[in-house]
């Protein structure tokens, strides 16, 4: 009997360790994209004059079902649509959170997925977040040029929120023309 009781003892402890890693997706976030609702990202290359790091950095926050960070938890930014884009040389997709549970990202790619599972942000396996996922280079070329200079105008005349709604305000604006002139002549890093 006491071997019973102290097997079901040590089966709750390590279910507790065990659960303390799975991420509850409704616990975690992801700064700003939640405001959003879109995933922003643009090819990029070391060296350039101006950054749009500030309009496509992202911060994930992985937690529990108690509320508890996960320090440590492995998070990955996948496209689930990969022939719409293209993922730059030195892109980094994947890392591990800090001890409060947090890892930031900025995406280097070029495309777009206007379906809501565009991209998706996975921690310890688990799928916590989906988005569409929209860059200036709209036509995954892996960089920012003429094209997508056409193509953002027809959207700008319209006002359709399309692949260069980057703030996510249902229509493309002068505030997304803003980011979109930062971005311009922008390219997958060569190296």
């Amino acid at each position: 009997m006491r071997t019973a009781v102290l097997l079901v003892v040590v089966g709750v402890f390590f279910a507790g360790i065990a659960g303390a890693t799975v991420p509850d997706a409704s616990k975690c976030s992801i700064t700003p994209l939640d405001a959003r609702g879109v995933m922003t990202t643009t090819p990029q290359y070391r060296g350039a004059v101006v950054s749009p790091q500030a309009a496509t950095e992202f911060t994930v926050n992985v937690r529990n079902a108690a509320d508890q960070p996960i320090p440590g938890a492995f998070v990955e930014v996948i496209f689930n649509y990969p022939g719409n884009h293209i993922e730059c040389g030195n892109i980094v997709s994947t890392g591990t959170t800090d001890g409060d549970g947090n890892i930031t990202f900025n995406i280097a790619a070029g495309g777009c997925t206007l379906l809501g599972d565009g991209v998706k942000v996975v921690a310890n396996t688990v799928t916590i977040r989906t988005y569409q996922a929209i860059s200036p280079d709209a036509d995954a070329s892996g960089s920012v040029s003429l094209g997508d200079f056409t193509a953002f105008g027809a959207d700008f005349s319209t006002g359709a929120a399309g692949c260069f709604d980057f703030d996510g305000s249902g229509g493309t604006t002068l505030g997304d023309f803003t980011l979109f002139g930062q971005c311009f002549g922008l390219a997958c890093d060569p190296y």
